[in-house]
């Protein structure tokens, strides 16, 4: 099973950089042996940062950091005669989220479902140029291993809240009964996301996701939460 947690040093994410899949017989033949000695056309290419000739645990560096780099906050405010306009903007700009997600639809362990560009962009001798490793069983061993090709930008910037709302005139409050104040409005929670992130949502929980109490060390870790809902409301206020 793939291991993800954070580096405890430094609450990195913490493993092997992918350079990407092996092109050729040939490249394979001048690389450094990988892991499990997977140097064969359409393999994982992993760097060996020490320069010994194999890729070994002791070539594992910080590849990623779930700690965003800035988190800004917008309220923005617009009123026009009875109408009144309000919302509210959340950023989160430099975050990194380790798709675990990945390691099922794009490598296909354990007999799981896989994603569009798994079956039309992964290596074969007809596409070595593919952005993804050959779908291969002998490539179980890389795909276990903790690795930047699980590594995403996870910044977004999503639309909190968003209400819209309308002041009813004085003058037509008293022709319904007298009421001094009435305002309706509709209002939208997380009505948009914008974000690069491939996954789901880039809005990630580590609540009972991890073993007993190392929930903190998962932190950016997507292993398939339920997305943030969208919500739409109605109301009406009214003052007497």
């Amino acid at each position: 099973m793939l291991k993800t947690r954070l580096d405890l040093r430094w609450r990195h994410f913490f493993g092997y950089k992918y350079l990407g899949p092996i092109r050729s017989d040939a490249e394979a033949a001048s690389l450094p042996t990988q892991i499990g000695g997977s140097n064969w056309a359409g393999g994982w290419n992993f760097q060996d940062t020490d320069g010994d000739g194999a890729v070994d645990p002791d070539d594992r560096v910080i590849i990623g950091n779930p700690h965003p780099d800035l988190l800004l906050g917008f309220n923005l405010g617009l009123n026009y005669k009875g109408f009144d306009f309000t919302m509210f903007l959340y950023y989160s700009i430099g975050n990194d989220i380790y798709n675990y997600q990945k390691y099922y639809y794009e490598t296909g362990r354990w007999g799981s479902v896989l994603s569009k560009e798994a079956l039309s962009d992964s290596w074969t001798p007809e596409k070595p140029n593919a952005k993804l490793p050959q779908l291969n069983i002998d490539n179980s061993n890389a795909a276990d291993q903790a690795s930047s090709y699980y590594i995403e930008d996870g910044s977004y910037l999503r639309a909190k809240t968003l209400t819209l709302g309308y002041n009813v005139p004085g003058n037509v409050l008293s022709k319904i009964g007298g009421s001094a104040r009435a305002r309706i409005y509709i209002q939208a929670q997380n009505l948009f996301t914008i974000t690069g992130y491939s996954g789901i949502d880039p809005v990630l929980s580590n609540v009972n996701i991890g073993d007993g109490n190392a929930n903190d060390q998962y932190l950016g870790t997507d292993l398939g939460n339920y997305p943030t809902s969208r919500i739409f409301s109605i109301g009406l206020n009214l003052g007497f």
